[in-house]
Order: C-alpha cells, then structure tokens, then sequence
C-alpha cells in the first residue's frame, strides 16, 4: 500500500527505525565492555568487531529492506534516509525518559563514549546497507552536535529522538 502511495515520487524520506541499537547502547545492562575504536584507556571486556557486525546487521536491515523495495518500485526516485540523531552527552538532562526510567532507575547509564559508538557503528552499518540502492543517508546538522559529536540538549526530545528545530534544521537542508 505503501509504494502505491509513493508511486511517482520524485523523492522519497525515510526515518524508519533507529532506535534499535539503543537496547545495548542506553542502559548498563551488561558487564564492562568495549568496541573497536577502543576507549583510551580501554574500558571493560574488549568485544570483537565480527561480534558488532553481528548484532548491527539486523539492525540495518530492517532499514535496508523496505527501501531496497522502494528503490525497485522507485529506480529513478531519489531516496534519502534520516537516522536518529547522536545520543546525548546526558540523557538525564533529556525533558523525557521515555519508557526507559525503571531501566535507568535499576540499570544505571552506559558510559557516554559507549553510546556514541553504538550510534556511530549503528549509522555506519545502516550506511552500508543502503549504499547498494543509492540510499543517502542524511547526516545531522553541524549546528546540533558538540564537538565531541553528542546531541546539543537544545536539539532533543526525550532520550532517542531530535526535537522540531533539529528537524526544522534537515529539512531546510534537504529543501535547500
């Protein structure tokens, strides 16, 4: 149904799923641990990147296959894919814990370099995946993140999500 409402579409934006990798990445599950690009010092059990792929890949393909279906429906379209914005350097300060406040409650926080790499190796992995149908994959606005690549809390709504002005911000982007 859906690729009947799109048929003809000139462009086409995708922000499906996203939120998949912060399962591992927000709440301090597990044991110490730590991926490639290691923490300086490393923190935790070293886990191998094979590991990651592992677990990222179903991640990405459930991005990856609805839109290689589009992109069949749709050769000349162009399609672009809006992942979700970096974690927040403090998900605490966030003005919603969403449906995670028990979790965080009982579980604690992961360390905020961890979160960063899941979000980063899970865009990554998503990249990957989408590249083979000329998917683009929008990256958020400079003007969004800190330096050290976190969410500006002025962007955010709740813990995973961007708020109006981070979208007000891609879609000029994407209109201009």
């Amino acid at each position: 149904a859906f690729i009947q409402q799109v048929q003809g579409a000139d462009v086409v934006i995708s922000a499906t799923y996203g939120s998949e990798h912060n399962y591992y990445s927000l709440v301090s599950y597990m044991p110490l641990y730590d991926f490639a690009p290691f923490d300086d010092p490393p923190v935790g059990q070293p886990v191998d990147r094979a590991y990651m792929d592992a677990v990222l890949t179903p991640m990405g393909l459930s991005v990856a296959a609805p839109l290689a279906c589009l992109r069949r429906a749709l050769p000349a379209a162009r399609l672009i894919h809006v992942p979700p914005p970096p974690p927040l350097l403090d998900p605490m300060r966030a003005t919603s814990l969403e449906a995670m406040r028990e979790h965080i409650d009982k579980h604690g926080l992961s360390r905020p370099s961890l979160r960063r790499k899941w979000h980063a190796a899970y865009v990554e992995k998503t990249r990957q995946l989408l590249q083979p149908f000329a998917v683009e994959v929008l990256e958020p606005e400079t003007a969004t993140v800190c330096h050290d690549g976190y969410l500006k809390p002025e962007y955010a709504e709740g813990l995973t999500h961007g708020n109006r002005n981070y979208g007000r911000l891609l879609a000029q982007r994407l209109m201009g």
